[in-house]
């Protein structure tokens, strides 16, 4: 809403339409702090006023920065914030935490919770017997969060989680601030903020017409929609890029090698020939995750009998634009065999452009109907209703498949090492 965008403004001296259209690590870090600010804004229980961006010090020439801190009649809430991709691993006391993905290499980042302790200690030197609660909150819907806590009074969580842990963790605590003592607190803290002056409390917010509240939805809506699509446009150009980026270092490299090949010795011909080699082997990396398999695999003792049967129906929806939508079924035809489809199992839907979608097999619509695995033998079952999000046509998909099969053998009662994957549709 419009409102909040000005609010987050005041409080932050940041224009978050401009962040992002820039979209480079800082343009997200502020957008996740609008997210947060928009949540707490709208759901929180309670008095509270919030500063954002504050630099607290933490010794005369040194200062911290905490994304933002909530002044609520329980205690003072700091909130470290990030708007990451992937599936989040953790103990919330390791130094370090992970961030997943499933076709690109791992990466590690400081842990959060120590990142909010170092805030917190700055904080204690102002507010020795002010109780003082962290919340760690990654914004990005994309992301799946597998952390440990073992820490008293912090939250960890989702933005689309955040409330029902944040009013429980508030319905907790005693209530110590009373409005005046907030505001107090607010205008000592407000000095190391960029705020400007003109702030307001976020503790009750005004009646919106009905209609209003409708029509600013649908603005948003159609701005996000309008911001997506450029997104995609612009991943689209940089996979193009980086493929022609990639073919290019090979020519070169085999042109280099050509030259010098003419011009030098042996030696020189070995570098060239280990050059052209990492380019290749990078490219085959790259194309690894989008190869096709073969469902009647003739060199796999275990599939060349032809144990799955697997028919397809994808078709564009009736009622969602730029949605095809993706009906089939499995029958398993082995006598020996059956398949094992779990939480990890995921649709990877490849398209003309190059382009790859990944959607988990298992969602809120189509659930898991065993404590942790499907296990198939003789039997067939029907997925319904999939939506593959933001393609014109069924023309533009290439291929799909499942990841994440494994199989189970009836005889000894035992799951195969090897983890295999199935074509659904090819075009």
């Amino acid at each position: 809403m419009e409102n909040l965008k000005t609010l987050y403004s005041n409080l932050t001296s940041v224009n978050i339409d401009e962040q992002k259209k820039l979209w480079d690590e800082r343009g997200k870090g502020y957008y996740g702090e609008y997210l947060v600010f928009c949540e707490l804004y709208k759901k929180a229980n309670g008095i509270s006023k919030f500063i954002m961006n504050a630099n607290i010090p933490v010794t005369e020439d040194k200062t911290t920065e905490v994304d933002l801190m909530m002044l609520h009649e329980t205690g003072l809430y700091v909130f470290e914030i990030k708007h990451y991709k992937g599936t989040i691993y953790g103990k919330s006391d390791d130094a370090t935490w992970t961030q997943y993905f499933r076709t690109v290499q791992n990466s590690t980042f400081k842990n959060p919770v120590k990142q909010n302790e170092y805030h917190i200690s700055a904080l204690k030197k102002l507010y020795p017997d002010m109780p003082i609660y962290s919340v760690i909150v990654f914004t990005n819907e994309e992301c799946e969060i597998k952390i440990t806590n073992t820490v008293q009074d912090l939250v960890v969580s989702k933005l689309s989680t955040l409330f029902p842990s944040l009013n429980t963790f508030f319905s907790n605590k005693q209530k110590i601030f009373s409005l005046e003592q907030i505001d107090s607190i607010f205008t000592e803290l407000s000095r190391y903020s960029p705020m400007r002056e003109e702030t307001a409390s976020l503790s009750e917010s005004e009646p919106v017409p009905f209609y209003t509240y409708i029509e600013t939805i649908s603005a948003e809506f159609k701005a996000a929609k309008a911001e997506t699509e450029k997104q995609t446009e612009k991943l689209k150009k940089q996979r193009k890029i980086a493929k022609i980026s990639l073919f290019a270092s090979i020519v070169c490299a085999v042109i280099a090698c050509a030259i010098i090949a003419v011009a030098s010795s042996s030696a020189y011909k070995q570098i060239c020939d280990a050059e052209v080699s990492s380019a290749m082997s990078e490219l085959r990396e790259m194309e690894k995750n989008f190869e096709k398999v073969d469902l009647n695999d003739a060199n796999n003792r275990v599939l060349a009998d032809g144990m799955l049967t697997i028919t397809t129906e994808l078709k564009m929806s009736e009622d969602l634009k730029d949605t095809a939508v993706l009906n089939f079924t499995i029958k398993n035809n082995a006598k020996e065999y059956g398949i094992i489809l779990n939480s990890k199992s995921a649709l990877l839907v490849t398209l003309l452009d190059g382009t790859v979608k990944e959607y988990k097999l298992f969602n809120s619509t189509i659930k898991l109907s065993g404590t942790d695995d499907d296990v198939w033998y003789p039997s067939k079952k029907d997925f319904t209703n999939i939506e593959i999000l933001d393609v014109d046509s069924v023309n533009d998909i290439e291929y799909i498949k499942i990841t994440n099969v494994a199989i189970w053998n009836y005889k000894t009662n035992q799951q195969t090492d090897a983890v295999h994957e199935f074509e659904v549709y090819s075009k």
